[in-house]
């Protein structure tokens, strides 16, 4: 518990002696996603939330389209994600938790997903500029054939 406080705590005190580019990038994103967290494909709106130069947060919710491999019918999710950042300038080091709620009509029990994510982000400073994110997470949900690792992308514009 120590630990996570003196990090916090040096997350602020960066962020006091910080540069101006906080202040500059774009705050928000809307995405396409492809697999990865959740859904086969969604439309996400993500909160950028600068600490300083070096770490930013990111927070995510959409909403997507998850077929079910074994039976002929669709799933719709609701994908989210809580991520930190840690890079230089526009490349990031992405890493946190991602998941996904999923409903299905007929379904007595819709059910939620949590799981690890770590990955790269491009964070373009200026604002109407792409953005990019390749990720990897764990989870035994999305189990086919006995592989617990999935990869997913997402494209997006900042504004």
């Amino acid at each position: 518990m120590k630990n996570i406080w003196l990090l916090f705590i040096s997350i602020y005190l960066s962020s006091l002696f910080g540069n101006i580019l906080v202040a500059q990038r774009p705050l928000n994103n809307i995405s396409i996603n492809f697999l990865g967290n959740s859904p086969v494909v969604s439309m996400n709106y993500e909160r950028i939330f600068p600490v300083n130069n070096f770490f930013i947060f990111a927070t995510g919710l959409g909403i997507g389209l998850n077929s079910t491999f074994h039976k002929s019918t669709s799933t719709l999710t609701t994908p989210y994600h809580l991520t930190g950042n840690i890079g230089k300038g526009v490349y990031f080091f992405e890493f946190g938790l991602t998941g996904g709620v999923g409903y299905q009509e007929g379904e007595s029990q819709n059910g939620t997903i949590m799981s690890p994510i770590l990955g790269y982000r491009y964070q373009p400073i200026k604002r109407r500029t792409a953005n990019f994110r390749i990720y990897t997470t764990y989870s035994k949900a999305f189990s086919i054939k006995k592989s617990d690792l999935w990869f997913g992308c997402s494209f997006g514009a900042l504004f």
